[in-house]
């Protein structure tokens, strides 16, 4: 008999619940204080615990899963195997190219069959030197390149000295015509430096129309016959890279101490510092780039058991506290020596919770208007932690408690979840969560982001205390959520809502494909919604309407952090967006398994049964010996927010195109030049690393800009206050949240791109009490520190 093994996606770089901890959990009886799904989920925990430990576990259920997943592969998903048998094509070229040392042999030996000729056409001439080229087919019709012809374009590129740099192919679509020709759709990027002695870079994109040759070659293998562009544009521009990468720190990937980052001005010497909690180290800011680490608490408690953590000031006295979720013993909070500022004091724990083993969301903002500001912590519990996945994956309420502690002053909370809206919804996989007033009322309000559920909404009125409101503010919320941003992206005063998430092209392409399981109508009705990936809300006097992105956040990949950027000062809000889920030696991917038989298994099969198929069918194990990869190779995005324009993806073009799974990140000026660098946190499991990496932004040319510092002072809280910038016509706004980017913290700049504006008119920031400062006829082009409440 096969013995059962543990899995856990925290070897490769996740976050989430520590199964040892979660494994002592009893399982037979349970406090009366823990709520009904964290008992159904420590009570699965301890089921498959028991199984795991079985030296001659039965197996007899999870042969019977399989049988029933080769049958359903040979007639219920027939096409859909169909679709990835021809798809193993693209799956080898892939692998080829990223393992050549010259790409361009790749293009010259691998069989293509024709392929269309681009017929290149100046479509839009875009900020920061970026062309827009399209293709369009001449009106004498598609001109197809014979295989000898591509050869020889291949050997003038490789003569002229072109660099093929990055490749990403993704199959989003699949037909079988009725006379057995296979259609492909293939979106793809190809990113390509050259020619020598130049600094164009160029950027491929669109959609590949690939129909296959019928015969498979000796290795099973089937090729294209011919390859013509449904969709096809080329971004260019010379010039040197806008961004400059530091290599900075790494570790090993298995308990690294830079899992999660914090960016906040520490010692308030007008710089923003670097914090890693799981170090404890504070790196101070010296200027230039130059860091120097020192010890954050001289008595830390267990640093691999932080799970998330937050600098704010909890008690009103003008300092910080040092706020951290220990995993499996509770909320500690750290305060400053009055004297010397030093995090020495003995820690208050403030909460001490019977189920607190992924607290990876952390927020703070004052619900209830008293003036204090209240704490939210959410917990996550990963995909197939120990063979545990949700039913329904669109809603899933099955993970552990959220807790709202409510601030009653002197370090004291009160736990209040139950008593407000948040009790039915409370067992959300948690990943980010955010307080603000998002809706412009006066009154704070709650947003969460949760994998295999979506965006929730809470918000307060005199009759209700953070009452759900996600289904009347949001059109279609339900997605695998992994991060958030509160912001003013279209730079009219009222705030948006962007959350990432995971996009999937195989959930889009069974959906296109009509692929059906009977008994499943609901769940297969939400797969596109849900494989659609990260979208934004637009926010106006009428509420929140969903911009309709012209497919680029549904492109963009499966999003790790998203993070705001103004990268040039134009005024307008772009998005850098950290990717990439678990990337292997192979580009063949399991997410193919997971939306064919996964979701489906786990609501149409006995739970015990599907944790025993999931011990003895390990992804991580398929992962580990890369037998397969998970939505892998997905470059980072820089969205440029080009107004009327919309979003144009030109992370290439800009030196900032990282292709290693992304993790986490933040954007500050941390050279205090007034344009925003990014500081990121990247796995790279093939060589089995975590690198934390800045991106210092060396544009030339950008437009005028103006800052505030919210800085701490007795009374008043700079959490949750908002800050509105005025010119000739020109208003935007940003608001002071926490946790709303997955595994980090940022910090309290306010900064605001003005374009070409000389001067402005005024700033506002309007604090969570509801008082207002307002700084009149401010210097552009720097800083201005104002205290909490300041008049």
């Amino acid at each position: 008999m096969a013995r059962l093994r543990e899995f856990s996606l925290e070897r490769f770089g996740y976050g989430g619940c520590n199964l040892d901890l979660m494994s002592r959990a009893p399982s037979k009886s349970f406090p009366e204080n823990w709520s009904a799904p964290a008992k159904g989920f420590l009570a699965l925990v301890g089921l498959v615990g028991g199984l795991i430990s079985l030296a001659n576990a039965q197996t007899e259920e999870s042969a019977d899963i399989q049988a029933k997943r080769e049958q359903r592969d040979a007639t219920v998903w027939k096409a859909e195997v169909a679709a990835e048998a021809y798809g193993e094509s693209i799956v080898k070229f892939w692998d080829s190219l990223r393992e050549a040392e010259s790409p361009l042999q790749v293009f010259r030996t691998f069989s293509l069959g024709s392929v269309e000729k681009p017929n290149w056409t100046l479509n839009q001439r875009h900020p920061q030197g970026v062309f827009e080229f399209i293709h369009l087919a001449p009106r004498s019709g598609i001109q197809l390149l014979k295989s000898y012809q591509l050869q020889t374009m291949v050997n003038d590129f490789e003569q002229q000295g072109y660099e093929l740099d990055q490749f990403d192919f993704r199959h989003s679509g699949f037909e079988l015509q009725g006379n057995g020709i296979a259609i492909s759709e293939i979106e793809f990027e190809i990113n390509v430096s050259g020619p020598s002695h130049t600094l164009y870079r160029r950027s491929f994109r669109g959609i590949a129309r690939i129909q296959w040759d019928p015969e498979a070659d000796e290795e099973g293998i089937h090729h294209p016959s011919s390859i013509t562009f449904l969709e096809l544009k080329q971004f260019r521009r010379t010039g040197k890279k806008g961004f400059v990468t530091r290599d900075w720190l790494d570790s090993g990937v298995s308990n690294s101490p830079y899992r999660y980052i914090m960016v906040e001005d520490v010692d308030l010497d007008g710089k923003p510092d670097i914090v890693f909690p799981q170090e404890n180290m504070v790196y101070r800011n010296y200027g230039n780039f130059e860091f120097d680490p020192k010890p954050l608490l001289e008595s830390p408690p267990a640093l691999s058991v932080i799970d998330s953590a937050l600098l704010v000031d909890l008690d009103l006295d003008g300092k910080r506290e040092y706020v951290v979720c220990l995993r499996g013993i509770g909320v500690l909070v750290f305060e400053q020596h009055r004297k010397t500022g030093a995090y020495s004091r003995k820690p208050k724990i403030i909460w001490e919770p019977k189920t607190l083993y992924g607290a990876v969301s952390l927020t703070a903002g004052d619900i209830n208007s008293d003036g204090l500001p209240d704490l939210f912590i959410g917990q996550n519990v990963e995909s197939h932690t120990r063979g545990v996945l949700p039913k329904p994956y669109y809603d899933a309420n099955d993970g552990l408690s959220s807790y709202l502690l409510m601030n009653r002053g002197r370090l004291k909370f009160r736990e209040m979840s139950k008593e407000t809206g948040l009790a039915e919804r409370s067992n959300r996989r948690n990943r980010v969560a955010s307080i603000a007033d998002i809706n412009g009322d006066g009154l704070q309000d709650l947003l969460m982001s949760s994998n295999f559920s979506g965006v929730d909404v809470y918000s307060s009125s005199e009759s209700d205390l953070l009452a759900g409101v996600a289904d009347d503010w949001l059109e279609s919320p339900q997605m695998f959520g992994s991060t958030q941003l509160i912001a003013d992206f279209d730079r009219d005063g009222a705030l948006d809502i962007f959350v990432g998430g995971a996009a999937s092209e195989v959930g889009r392409r069974m959906s296109a494909m009509g692929s059906h399981r009977e008994g499943f109508e609901e769940s297969e009705a939400i797969r596109p919604v849900v494989a659609r990936g990260s979208r934004l809300w637009r926010g106006g006097e009428n509420g929140f309407s969903l911009f309709e992105d012209g497919g680029v956040f549904e492109r963009a990949g499966w999003v790790w952090s998203g993070i705001d950027i103004d990268f040039n000062n134009d005024g307008y809000l772009d998005l850098y967006l950290n990717n990439g889920n678990i990337s292997r030696a192979t580009a063949k991917n399991y997410d193919e398994i997971f939306w064919r038989h996964d979701l489906y298994d786990i609501e149409g099969e006995e739970i015990q049964d599907m944790l025993r198929f999931f011990g003895e069918n390990d992804p991580g194990k398929m992962f580990s010996e890369d037998e397969y990869s998970w939505a892998p190779y997905q470059k980072n995005r820089l969205l440029a927010n080009f107004g009327e324009s919309g979003f144009v993806d030109i992370a290439y073009l800009m030196g900032v195109s990282l292709e290693v799974d992304g993790r986490a990140g933040v954007s500050e000026d941390f050279n205090i030049d007034g344009k925003p660098d990014l500081i990121v946190l990247e796995s790279d499991l093939v060589e089995e690393k975590i690198q934390v990496r800045i991106l210092e932004n060396d544009l030339v040319g950008v437009g005028n800009w103006v800052g505030v510092q919210l800085q701490p002072a007795p009374d008043h809280s700079v959490i949750g206050a908002t800050t509105r910038v005025f010119g000739e016509d020109y208003e935007s706004a940003r608001v002071n949240a926490r946790g709303q980017i997955r595994n980090s913290q940022t910090s309290s700049f306010m900064r605001f791109g003005i374009g070409e504006l000389d001067s402005i008119d005024r700033i506002e920031i309007t604090w969570s009490d509801g008082q207002a400062t307002v700084l009149s006829n401010p210097a552009i082009n720097q800083y201005h520190a104002v205290k909490a409440g300041q008049k």
